[in-house]
């Protein structure tokens, strides 16, 4: 599990591992997000500064963080890792999602995204709805597959 480090809302998710956690947070908040691994409470790095860099400086971050040099070609070859990941988004603190998750499964399966949907609205505490767009992001991604 991992938390999006950002100025508003505790927003958590569920990845397989860092690359595709890096991906969603560097897509969510455009480089100015932080992330954070939840069970060892460790910050992962994200490339914010990527635009910043220069050209050979680029190309190692990305080699680094995500395997490849292309990072359009990392997210075309992980669109169903990511889409999930962006999916199990959530407006729900660390310590609060074992939680979360067990309510979630007490529902009926055909009542859970109306459950997701007034979870989210229930516990945002700004206008910034980062879980809003990572599940419009998620919708996308399948779509264009």
């Amino acid at each position: 599990m991992y938390e999006i480090i950002n100025p508003s809302d505790a927003v958590t998710f569920r990845a397989p591992d860092d690359r595709i956690a890096r991906a969603v947070a560097l897509g969510l908040g455009n480089g100015n997000y932080g992330l954070k691994r939840c069970e060892d409470g460790k910050q992962v790095d994200v490339p914010c500064l990527l635009l910043l860099l220069p050209e050979a400086g680029a190309r190692s971050c990305l080699i680094e963080w995500f395997g490849d040099a292309d990072f359009k070609g990392y997210i075309a070859g992980h669109q169903a890792e990511i889409a999930e990941a962006l999916e199990s988004c959530q407006n729900v603190a660390p310590d609060g999602r074992e939680g979360y998750e067990a309510l979630l499964v007490a529902q009926p399966k055909a009542k859970r995204a109306a459950f997701v949907k007034r979870y989210e609205d229930k516990h945002r505490s700004s206008l910034n709805t980062i879980t809003k767009f990572a599940w419009a992001t998620a919708k996308a991604m399948r779509k264009a597959k």
